[in-house]
């Protein structure tokens, strides 16, 4: 969730197991533990479908096309970006398109949640929406799944629908990394914003805490209580 005059995003991730002619890679993680550093080996065998959905202040979209000259305005138009009316963003609006429109098609077994500025809105997904929200640490406590996020980009294992304001969001994000090879990231500047990146990672962070699915043909999977269901409609997808 942003300030009341910025950009918010929502991501989700869901897990699509390989096709048996799919190779899987083997990529190594470096964490630190108690001042050691400890390799773990991954075995990636599966894509991640990401799906990633923003919201920002009418007003605010307005101001920020004429002083910083972001073609969110575009992005509105184009059905990428959603707009809440008013000069700051509206929270229960974002919370009912959130129960109507994003939930019901995927099911979602875990929502990560960061909880600066989000805390009240966690509480009304847990304690009305009956979801299961988890708050998640970041900064370096989210660097394990930073690094997944880069092995899937790099395997081309990330499949997503070329949302503008996604690429525009990783093209802002520089890792930055200490001595004990933690990885995060950092907004570079007021203007450039990560907020698509940051919500990316943390449904990867839940994502891997979900049980492996079975093998399909291809359709995407969601572990829920009730079991296994389909929950992507049928959209293009693009690798990378």
């Amino acid at each position: 969730m942003s300030e009341k005059l910025d950009l918010t995003a929502c991501a989700i991730a869901l897990r699509v197991e390989d096709r048996a002619e799919t190779p899987s890679d083997i990529v190594e993680l470096d964490e630190v533990d108690n001042g050691q550093t400890i390799t773990k080996s991954l075995n990636i065998n599966f894509c991640v479908d990401l799906r990633v959905y923003f919201w920002l202040p009418a007003e605010t979209l307005a101001e920020r096309v004429r002083n910083e000259h972001i073609p969110f305005d575009t992005w509105a138009r184009d059905g990428w970006l959603r707009v809440t009316p008013g000069p700051v963003i509206d929270y229960d609006l974002i919370y009912e398109q959130f129960c109507t429109d994003l939930a019901p098609p995927y099911r979602p077994d875990r929502i990560g949640y960061d909880k600066h500025n989000a805390t009240q809105f966690a509480l009304q997904l847990r304690d009305k929406a009956r979801f299961m929200v988890v708050d998640v640490p970041q900064g370096r406590a989210l660097s394990e799944s930073f690094k997944l996020f880069e092995a899937l980009v790099r395997l081309k294992r990330i499949r997503h629908d070329g949302n503008p304001v996604m690429a525009w969001c990783v093209s802002n994000a520089g890792p930055k990394r200490d001595r004990h090879e933690n990885v995060w990231l950092e907004k570079p500047s007021a203007t450039k914003r990560i907020d698509g990146v940051i919500a990316a990672v943390i449904a990867l962070s839940q994502l891997v805490l979900i049980p492996a699915q079975k093998k399909t043909r291809g359709r995407a999977l969601l572990f829920t209580p009730e079991g296994f269901k389909p929950v992507l409609p049928e959209t293009p997808l693009h690798v990378g």
